[in-house]
């Protein structure tokens, strides 16, 4: 058996490789949609839990159809996403997920992440703070990546202007 420190080395040089997008693909697992690492299969990324987060199109915006002005950045971060759908009604199906990235079956490392699904338009996941480590971003990138959502780009775009990705070190991921 591999040292679990080596395992989790590994995982964290792929999240913080250039390519690690293209190295994975969709699989099915115990009926369970995953991400296996073409490399190594027993490299996956799934997700572990969902919960139902209370947020609603009014929430976001008043009648007005203005974005609130007492949100958090978060919040507003959030509302720019949403708007990619043109009648923002991803708003009232946004979906807070546990996903993790893990060797075999054991989770080496977890993320919490909002997940703002729209049929039409957006499927898309989000971290559910304004401040994340490259490796996590990575990760995010390589999920929505595999959910293929329409409008992947424009989302990933407002990602990258609004969020601080931080630089990391092994340390940080263990």
């Amino acid at each position: 058996m591999r040292d679990i420190k080596d395992i989790k080395s590994e995982i964290y040089d792929i999240l913080t490789s250039h390519d690690a997008i293209l190295d994975f693909e969709l699989s099915e697992k115990n009926r369970r949609k995953i991400y296996i690492y073409c490399e190594n299969k027993n490299i996956n990324i799934s997700i572990l839990s969902k919960y139902n987060k209370g947020y609603s199109y009014d929430y976001f915006f008043d009648e007005k159809e203005k974005t609130r002005d007492n949100l958090t950045a978060h919040e507003k971060f959030i509302t720019k996403i949403c708007k990619l759908d043109s009648s923002c009604s991803c708003c009232n199906c946004i979906e807070k997920q546990e996903w993790a990235i893990s060797y075999g079956t054991i989770p080496i490392y977890r993320l919490e992440l909002l997940n703002i699904i729209s049929l039409s338009s957006v499927n898309f996941v989000i971290p559910n703070k304004l401040e994340v480590f490259d490796f996590e971003y990575k990760l995010i990138e390589i999920i929505n990546e595999k959910l293929s959502a329409l409008f992947r780009g424009q989302a990933l775009n407002i990602m990258e202007n609004e969020l601080t990705i931080n630089k990391s070190t092994f340390e940080d991921f263990l």
